[in-house]
């Protein structure tokens, strides 16, 4: 997550804003892998695999 972050922010430009840095990386497009990622942990952690 830091890299994307990372690479995010070394893309902007002068006078671009936070929000430029944290959309490509938390934005609505991604939502549904983060939202894997959430369910496999918290579903692992519910069974003890975690």
């Amino acid at each position: 997550m830091l890299k994307a972050i990372a690479t995010s922010a070394g893309h902007l430009k002068p006078g671009a804003k936070t929000r430029d840095v944290v959309d490509p990386v938390y934005g609505e497009r991604n939502r549904p892998a983060f939202d894997a990622v959430n369910d496999y942990d918290c579903g692992a952690a519910h069974q003890g695999k975690a």
